[in-house]
């Protein structure tokens, strides 16, 4: 996403100015995934589609957004600065088509089902 605080790692100086975007409600990104605070309950981590929006099935979208729990589970096992920072916190995902000068939102993820925005793709 243009314009969001990007880190490749999460760790050292770059990882705790992420988190502290966090904790004040800015988003930050790492990796295909850009977190953000809706609320004091909820964070959003908005996942990238490795796919063009025409060519997203329901198959490729559950692997983006498994590939995000996976990653994010681990976060949340392995780094108690980023527990912290998720404070107990429900994680929303939605999987995006990211352009360059913006994103547009291609479904969501609730409990275990896919809840798709607008138009599904076909």
């Amino acid at each position: 996403m243009r314009g969001v605080f990007a880190v490749d790692d999460p760790h050292g100086p770059r990882w705790a100015v992420a988190l502290e975007l966090l904790a004040t409600g800015k988003p930050f990104q790492l990796g295909q995934v850009t977190f953000r605070r809706l609320d004091p309950q909820t964070v959003e981590a908005a996942v990238a589609s490795s796919w063009q929006l025409k060519n997203v099935t329901e198959e490729r979208a559950r692997s983006d957004f498994d590939a995000a729990r996976a990653r994010v589970d681990a976060l949340v096992r392995e780094d108690a600065e980023f527990e912290g920072a998720i404070d107990g916190s429900t994680i929303q995902y939605v999987l995006i088509d990211d352009h360059e000068i913006g994103s547009v939102a291609i479904c969501r993820l609730r409990d275990d089902d896919l809840v798709w925005t607008g138009t599904r793709p076909t």
